[in-house]
């Protein structure tokens, strides 16, 4: 919703054991931690991981990995409760 602008959006999910349609309104404080949480993550972890692997320097590339939850990922997991909110939703 945040790429295309829109305000809302229908997910439709199917599995062999049914259906479910999910409508989700655009939450714009949840993308804003979320997208502060992700751009933390992608310049701490992913391209120092990746410039390091590019110099062949792998031990260093595994310097960079994920050991512990950031301070700001612990604030995301506070917002969403620990988990996704799917708003409203109707089985079919």
């Amino acid at each position: 919703m945040e790429i295309f602008d829109r305000e809302w959006c229908n997910i439709y999910l199917w599995t062999v054991n049914g259906s479910a349609l999910f409508y989700i309104e655009r939450d714009r404080t949840y993308w804003a931690t979320c997208f502060e949480v992700l751009s933390e993550f992608w310049w701490a972890h992913l391209v120092p991981a990746k410039h390091a692997l590019a110099g062949n320097k792998r031990e260093l590339a595994e310097t960079y990995r994920c050991t512990s939850f950031s301070h700001t990922m612990f604030l995301w997991v506070q917002l969403t409760g620990g988990g996704l909110n799917f708003g409203h939703h109707a089985y079919g």
